[in-house]
């Protein structure tokens, strides 16, 4: 499981750059981080998060890969 930290509604993710890169391939860095970022965001919505309190948000590598995976396959059939 990787975690995100929420603190003062900064985001910060403990998931090398290089790892996103990797499963990310073919897929632009702006695009590679908006993957990570819905992935985040859904974790966080699916998770209860306490008011004013730190928490750590975690989520399966599995469902970033797979989104990624997906995004990849999108941008391969709009370029067709």
């Amino acid at each position: 499981m990787e975690k995100i930290l929420i603190q003062d509604l900064q985001i910060s993710f403990k998931i090398s750059e290089e790892a996103i890169m990797i499963l990310g391939k073919g897929l632009n860095k702006s695009e590679r981080q908006k993957i990570l970022l819905d992935t985040a965001l859904k974790a966080i919505a699916d998770s209860v998060i306490i008011k004013n309190k730190l928490k750590y948000i975690t989520f399966e590598v599995r469902d970033l890969e797979n989104n990624l995976k997906k995004a990849k396959k999108k941008k391969r059939r709009s370029k067709k």
